[in-house]
């Protein structure tokens, strides 16, 4: 397998637009058949360059790359893209300007340069991968060739490195996979057998003989869509269905602060999740026991020692009686979530983003993010030992596909962390 690589240099931020003015992401198969053309006529060896040039025409027959590609999250510039800026607030006059950003010493005419619209995204890695399942062997050098000509992708501001690598990228090489199929309506656009005419035709209008018209795109491109794969199979740290959890009850409820010291009292242990029981969207809110999933003999091994541990505290009660454990027990997806314990912080909102990524099947949408309780039920929890310096994130977040629940996320799940739960229609009793 061959796949090329788009390693973006100084910023990882990719600005390209579609052919309506809207940010184009995933980027589409046609935006890197033209920027490997631009490097395939940027190449001074007559042969190279039309060696390279039959290696792109035999890729405009594949079909369309799967693309792996970052996290990412928009950025908000203002419409005002040109080749001179000046400073915020200066009071520049025009024979000023000249002063400020100018093209002219690259031998571009800045006199029709326009105001252009400009949206990106910032990404959290910065790379982005396509596939090229059927490219041959001997197509590898001359794509290679092309590929070194080329210095941005995006726009011009995303300075980047274009390499072509022989081999699978190999799982999770980048964090999404997107895979391709026609769509009428798609706002990408693919490559056809037509492409590399229609660009060499564009090149020569501009180029060669300034304001002519520009060759029809008809045939040039087909509109695709690209669909997210979901390899984040969840590892079923929350709670699996019903009938699978049994419950270790507490004699009374404790705050939820004392949820990480009864964590540690508990211990390690293996093949099983503990979720505390908290009994959340409740004044006063308390933790009454411990759920416990996992296979049946280590589930139930892991309630014996649960029991044996915490003494006198752990209660007589199966659960059976109890409607805070059944209310746990019947959770089955949800859409809207909330944490009835927080997450530990991190560094920023973006590994936030992505850790809840991980672990919920689909786009998860950050509705609320703040390090003071967001309702007055919740509380923090103790920072005991735990010395990174970050603080906790009460959150607030829904999710377009259903998940099973409650699952725990984020770092310090062993403490009771992170434990995120379906926004309940109702309040319900213990």
């Amino acid at each position: 397998m061959v796949h090329i690589r788009v390693d973006y240099l100084a910023r990882p931020q990719f600005h390209g637009l579609d052919g309506h003015g809207r940010q184009e992401w995933p980027p589409s198969p046609l935006r890197l058949l033209g920027a490997l053309i631009s490097g395939a006529c940027g190449l001074t060896d007559p042969a190279e360059r039309a060696e390279s040039m039959a290696a792109l025409e035999r890729l405009s027959m594949a079909g369309a790359p799967v693309i792996h590609a970052p996290e990412r999250v928009r950025l908000d510039h203002p419409d005002t893209y040109t080749e001179k800026s000046a400073p915020a607030g200066a009071k520049a006059t025009t024979g000023s300007l000249e002063d400020f950003l100018d093209l002219a010493h690259t031998g571009m005419s800045t006199s029709s340069r326009t105001a252009k619209p400009v949206r990106g995204v910032l990404l959290a890695e910065p790379t982005i991968i396509f596939d090229l399942e059927s490219i041959g062997d001997d197509d590898v050098r001359p794509l290679r060739n092309a590929a070194a000509g080329v210095g941005y992708f995006g726009r011009s501001q995303d300075h980047a490195v274009i390499s072509v690598c022989e081999g699978s990228p190999g799982p999770g090489a980048v964090k999404h996979v997107f895979d391709p199929r026609p769509h009428p309506g798609g706002s990408q656009r693919g490559w056809t057998s037509s492409s590399v005419a229609w660009f060499e035709a564009r090149h020569q209008a501009i180029m060669t003989n300034p304001g002519s018209p520009l060759p029809s795109d008809a045939g040039a491109f087909t509109r695709i869509t690209y669909d997210l794969r979901d390899p984040r199979k969840r590892n079923d740290r929350g709670k699996p269905a019903h009938g699978e959890v049994s419950a270790v009850m507490l004699n009374r409820g404790v705050r939820p602060g004392d949820i990480p010291r009864l964590m540690r009292k508990i211990g390690a242990v293996s093949d099983t999740t503990v979720i505390p029981l908290v009994n959340f969207n409740q004044p006063k809110s308390q933790c009454y026991g411990f759920a416990v999933s996992g296979p049946l003999a280590t589930r139930l091994d892991t309630v014996s020692r649960i029991r044996d541990r915490l003494g006198s505290l752990a209660s007589d009660e199966t659960g059976a009686d109890s409607a805070l454990f059944h209310r746990y027990a019947a959770m089955t997806t949800g859409e809207h979530w909330i944490t009835a314990t927080p997450i530990r912080a991190f560094g920023h909102p973006l590994m936030l983003q992505r850790a809840l990524s991980e672990a919920f099947a689909g786009d998860v949408r950050i509705m609320e993010l703040s390090t003071a309780p967001l309702d007055r039920w919740q509380q923090r929890l103790p920072n005991l030992d735990l010395t990174d310096g970050l603080s906790q994130w009460f959150v607030r977040f829904t999710t377009t596909e259903k998940n099973p629940a409650p699952t725990m996320v984020g770092a310090c799940t062993e403490l009771g962390f992170g434990l995120c739960v379906p926004i309940p229609p109702s309040r319900g009793d213990r």
